[in-house]
């Protein structure tokens, strides 16, 4: 499954956060709140259990289908605001590149 990955021709990956536990724990604990309970699901606490795992699995995946054609870009997310501007940065650049 993974080996399909390697053909597509660019590859961004920014999941709010998802690789710094203490910030995905505060969005987490947020949803807590009524206004933000619709943003909650029932496998939320498994999930956050097993961060360590997704961690690992996800670091695998990274290193065995990043190429030198089509290489993972990892946003750090902590930031929304710098989350997407890095993702439009990286994408204005592999576009003029790919001219």
């Amino acid at each position: 499954m993974l080996a399909g990955i390697r053909h597509a021709p660019i590859q961004l990956w920014s999941q709010g956060g998802a690789w710094f536990q203490d910030e995905q724990l505060r969005r987490f604990k947020a949803r807590v709140a009524p206004f933000r309970s619709y943003k909650r699901i029932g496998k939320d606490e498994r999930n956050c259990a097993k961060w360590d795992r997704y961690y690992e699995a996800v670091e695998e995946m990274l290193e065995k289908t990043s190429t030198t054609w089509a290489p993972w870009t990892v946003v750090e997310a902590n930031g929304k605001y710098y989350a997407r501007v890095t993702v439009v940065q990286t994408l204005t650049k592999a576009l003029k590149t790919a001219r």
